[in-house]
């Protein structure tokens, strides 16, 4: 595929384009700060993998026509105005902003890695001759001696990263498109400048991965590091260019979480002043749900202005180069064999330069030989601590999180709890699964005293009842009492109701039996506040939805229905509890109680009294007290105040006596039997009440006789003579 430059518009003669150029575009983005640097190489990275056209159409304005097959990546777009400047912007608002974040860029990022990952720039062709002097090793071998060099010319490949690299931290969101150094793909090493300046130079047409056999230079290719070390390196040189921005932004991060969490612990602080007074919880459960959202909240703010970078790689650009070669055998006291290497570019200054074969850094001061052969310099090279040889940092841990000594990797060893690398001097056996892990994952267990590691153990919370305490598994249960605490086996004690383990802070014992519950079967009494389980629960029958205790009700001794204290009296009589309904509350005797056997109620001022003071009215059957009696003068009996007539000092019955022409057989044997005359009275007067029958009748000369006779009976219970002489009792056989 022939692949064609950037074109300009045409114009007619040489002095007419001159006039007519319009300025570069870098000197169009010195002047205006909108277009970014990046954006034109870009650009032009991709019109030469894609053979597109672009055409220059004003001062700083360009017109991109895209081939058919990558119009997807563009929004089926054929042809893009693309504005480097702000005054071409503004003389064609509808052209692109070559700016990092725009849609543009995302679009030709997409149809270059359509294209390819990779861009092969070829072989660029040497400038010098290759020398058979290298000179002598002019570095310290520490543990070893170097042969004799051997020279030779051989073929390298050389890389440059692009990618595009997303900052975010908080609310700020920054995107940059950031190209690596060029550094050789077979030492790992970084370019020196002038040889670098070369690969800058060429500026071929691209091309795919099977037109590199294309390369005019019958050396063979050196076989380069893997693409793992490959991306690594260009990631590290990336993360070296780009760190001052990331500190800039971490430290805003900072400033901003520090303003932000201050907000945040104000804000909670004060509902957790306030959460004793909350009317649907109590104060400690409202204190540490507060605190539980605070250390949420906390969190989420710490996360959302951490400082995260993405890098996107876009694209690997590539070079082959002839480069001479001198190589060294390194070999130590321990017959370990490593090769340093020593190289000339045959392009640019063609300075001799030797790199660290492990870390590629520069000229290092000394090497050594790794007991694996590999030759490394002592930067990333060190000596193990346990068998006391020289590993380098791909055969072994730079350091052993326990004591931060240097371990080779025969003797290096990862946890298997913290996934950190340790030495086997500081490997311990935990006795669950009988696995290695490091000596600071593995300690005794609080309550049996085994060793068991960080995953088959759990540390209890200081407010447990006996603290923080580090236990194993078979020593570990959850307290059901509370919100489902790590506790210890040794201070748990099983519920009786259900058999859950409850410890020793949230238990709690029943007022009744004195067994030990968890919270689920404990309820607490609304009066006393006393805690009872649920077997010993018991409620009112006058107050149903209250909580009473069993010992705190008592059954009514009248109709066997349990009331609690309020409801309930105890009958100053018989001594018996009673409930409301079944006890009356005696006038006049200081809050006394008794039962309705005891006591009765009077009808003229409901007040209840004790029996003995009370009498049943004869007249409308009710009881009355003593004080509300008043005796009928003229049949005797007692009444109450209702049914008697003060003006006559008779009962209501006696008051409104009938006359009677036929008194029945009963009336007049009574008469005859209480009077003892054969001759019977010639007026009668009679009257009915609840109880008796009242009767009058004339004996003589304004003499009465009154008598009564109760319901069911024939003989007079009670008379009495009326006369002028006054009124006396008379006797009457029963």
């Amino acid at each position: 595929m022939t692949k064609r430059a950037i074109k300009s518009r045409p114009r007619r003669g040489a002095a007419a384009r001159k006039a007519a150029r319009p300025p570069k575009v870098k000197d169009a983005e010195h002047r205006e700060p909108l277009a970014d640097a990046r954006i034109r190489p870009l650009l032009e990275r991709y019109v030469e993998a894609a053979d597109a056209e672009l055409t220059e159409v004003g001062d700083g304005l360009f017109e991109l026509h895209v081939p058919l097959p990558d119009r997807s990546a563009f929004q089926k777009r054929s042809t893009i105005r693309v504005a480097f400047t702000l005054d071409a912007f503004e003389h064609d608002p509808d052209a692109e902003i070559a700016v990092v974040g725009s849609p543009l860029v995302e679009q030709l990022v997409t149809a270059i890695r359509a294209r390819g990952s990779r861009c092969f720039r070829g072989f660029l062709p040497p400038e010098l001759q290759p020398s058979s002097d290298s000179g002598p090793l002019r570095i310290v071998v520490t543990n070893g001696t170097a042969s004799k060099p051997r020279a030779r010319v051989a073929r390298h490949r050389v890389l440059r990263l692009l990618a595009r690299v997303v900052v975010s931290a908080g609310s700020t969101v920054e995107e940059h498109l950031i190209e690596s150094g060029y550094f050789d793909a077979v030492t790992g090493s970084v370019l020196p400048a002038d040889v670098a300046a070369r690969c800058e130079e060429r500026r071929g047409p691209s091309s795919t991965t099977k037109r590199r056999t294309s390369a005019k230079s019958d050396v063979p290719l050196e076989p380069s590091r893997s693409a793992a070390e490959i991306v690594s390196i260009a990631l590290a040189d990336l993360r070296a260019s780009f760190e001052p921005n990331v500190h800039k932004l971490r430290d805003d991060a900072r400033i901003a979480l520090e303003a932000e969490l201050q907000r945040i612990d104000g804000y909670y602080s004060a509902l957790i002043a306030g959460g004793g007074r909350s009317p649907e919880a109590s104060g400690d459960s409202a204190k540490r749900a507060y605190e539980a959202e605070h250390a949420r909240r906390r969190a989420e703010e710490e996360r959302r202005h951490r400082v995260r970078v993405v890098v996107h790689p876009v694209q690997l650009t590539e070079w082959e180069l002839l480069v001479e070669r001198a190589e060294w055998e390194i070999g130590s006291a321990g017959e370990q064999r490593g090769r340093l290497v020593a190289a000339r570019w045959l392009n640019g200054g063609g300075e001799w330069s030797l790199a660290c074969p492990g870390c590629a850094a520069a000229n290092p001061k000394s090497v050594c030989v790794c007991r694996s052969g590999h030759v490394a310099c002592d930067a990333c090279a060190a000596t193990c601590t346990v068998c006391n040889e020289t590993f380098c940092r791909d055969h072994g841990a730079a350091a052993c999180h326990v004591d931060g000594a240097p371990t080779c990797a025969e003797h290096s060893r990862t946890c298997s709890s913290c996934g950190e690398s340790h030495c086997a001097a500081h490997e311990a056996t935990c006795v669950n699964g009988d696995h290695a892990a490091c000596s600071d994952c593995v300690a005794e267990c609080a309550s049996c005293g085994r060793a068991v590691c960080d995953d088959h153990s759990s540390v209890t919370s200081d407010d447990a009842s006996r603290g923080a305490r580090r236990l194993c598994a078979d020593c570990l249960c959850h307290c059901e009492g509370g919100a489902n605490e790590l506790v210890g086996r040794d201070e748990v004690t099983q519920c009786a109701t259900c058999g859950s383990a409850v410890c020793e802070t949230h238990r709690a014992t029943c007022a009744v039996d004195q067994h030990v519950h968890c919270s689920r079967h404990l309820r607490r009494t609304g009066e006393s506040g006393r805690l009872v389980c649920e077997s010993h629960v018991a409620h009112c029958a006058f107050e149903t939805d209250a909580v009473h205790a069993a010992d705190e009700v008592t059954p009514c001794a009248s109709c066997g229905r349990a009331a609690c204290a309020q409801h309930s009296h105890e009958c100053v009589e018989d001594g018996e509890r009673y409930c409301d309904e079944h006890s009356l509350i005696l006038r006049g005797e200081g809050g006394r109680f008794a039962c309705q056997e005891h006591a009765k109620i009077c009808n003229v001022d409901r007040a209840a009294y004790p029996v003995d003071q009370m009498t049943a009215c004869p007249v409308c059957d009710k009881w009355a007290c003593t004080s509300h009696s008043r005796e009928c003068s003229w049949c005797g009996r007692s009444v109450c105040l209702h049914d008697f007539s003060t003006r006559l000092s008779r009962c209501m019955t006696c008051a409104r006596l009938t006359a009677l022409n036929e008194p029945p057989e009963h009336l007049v044997a009574a008469v005859a039997s209480l009077l003892k005359e054969r001759t019977l009275p010639k007026q009668w007067r009679t009257g009915r009440d609840a109880h008796h029958t009242v009767v009058e009748v004339t004996v003589g000369f304004k003499r009465r006789v009154v008598f009564v006779v109760r319901h069911g009976e024939t003989a007079a219970s009670d008379a009495r003579s009326h006369s002028i002489a006054g009124s006396k009792g008379l006797s009457v056989e029963r």
